[in-house]
This record gives C-alpha cells, sequence and structure tokens, in this order.
C-alpha cells in the first residue's frame, strides 16, 4: 500500500499558493506565468500520483494518470531552467538559436 498523505499535502499546499497569487493579482510578467506554471505542472503532477496510485479506478485509466505524472514530471526542470534564466534576465540578451540550444540542454547536463 502506497502512502498518499505527501501528495495530498503537496496538492493542498500548491493550491494555497496559487489562490494567494491569483487574489493579489501577481501573475503579470514572463517571471512570475513561469512560477505559475511550474505551480500549476506540479499540481497536475501531484494529483496524477494520487489517481494512479487509486486502486479504485480502472487500470487504463490509473496507467493514463501515470504518463501524465511522467510526462509532467520531465517538463518540470525545463520549466524550471526557463524561468532562472527569466529571473537573471539572460533571456533578453540571447538571439534564438542560443537561447533554443541553452534552453534544450543545460536542464540535462546532471543526468
Amino acid at each position: 500500500m502506497v502512502d498518499l498523505h505527501f501528495d495530498m499535502a503537496a496538492a493542498i499546499l500548491i493550491m494555497i499558493i496559487i489562490i494567494s497569487m491569483l487574489a493579489r493579482k501577481v501573475v503579470r510578467g514572463t517571471t512570475n506565468r513561469l512560477f505559475f506554471l511550474i505551480l500549476n505542472l506540479s499540481l497536475i503532477g501531484s494529483i496524477s500520483d494520487i489517481f494512479s496510485e487509486t486502486q479504485a479506478i480502472h487500470r487504463i485509466v490509473r496507467v493514463t494518470f501515470d504518463y501524465v505524472y511522467f510526462f509532467v514530471s520531465v517538463l518540470i526542470p525545463l520549466i524550471y531552467a526557463l524561468y532562472v534564466y527569466s529571473s537573471i534576465g539572460a533571456l533578453r540578451f540571447l538571439n534564438s538559436r542560443k537561447r533554443n540550444v541553452i534552453i534544450l540542454t543545460i536542464p540535462w547536463a546532471p543526468l
């Protein structure tokens, strides 16, 4: 039996942060939008992980939630790299070719 309390707590905390961001209207600007996207992807990943471990639904649906979780967990480092580049202002000074090379290679360098 898998313990889902961590995923449930993560989903609740992420929802609180998203609601507070929307209430204060801080979703303007590239950096804030990227952070909001990271939060939404984390929420999707957490909810899909919860549903993938639930035994009450059909196996095909659980496997679909597994694939959603894996896709989101692979996408988050890429968006986080964009967030870091945007927060330090590095995306403005690069042309599109160099920017694409950096975006596609840097998040996977530690692997």
